[in-house]
């Protein structure tokens, strides 16, 4: 949460047509509610790893094994969406005007590549039915 230290004390979370801020939240419960996001998306995908690592089953094991690569893309890709989406907070909240169109775009991009990403799972569902 490098970002955490450029916010001000009350951070905008949504805007008007116009711009102007209409709904706000504290610093430190911005801080708090993202850190608990995270970690919790994060944990489930490693909890999920983990349970998927002690399959020893000799016909399923290599469809575990698709499985873990298929989530660990999954949360590669959804970390970088946060990432970008707490980068876009704090330029949307700075003192600066800036244009923020192309941070849009950017956003809109990461989430395609997820979309595309989740449409993966039907590569790898169709490949368990081939074993």
């Amino acid at each position: 949460m490098y970002i955490y230290a450029s916010m001000p004390e009350k951070i905008a979370l949504f805007s008007d047509a116009e711009g102007n801020p209409i709904s706000f939240v504290s610093r430190n419960s911005f801080f708090y509610m993202s850190l608990l996001v995270i970690v919790i998306v994060n944990g489930l995908f490693i909890t999920y790893n983990y349970f998927a690592k002690t399959v020893k089953n000799e016909s399923t094991s290599q469809y575990m094994d698709s499985l873990r690569v298929w989530s660990n893309g999954l949360l590669a890709l959804v970390n970088i969406f946060f990432i970008t989406a707490l980068i876009f907070l704090s330029a949307f909240n700075s003192l600066e005007r800036l244009d923020l169109y192309n941070f849009g775009l950017i956003i809109y991009v990461v989430l395609g590549l997820i979309f595309l990403w989740t449409l993966g799972i039907i590569r790898v569902l169709l490949k368990k039915n081939r074993i």
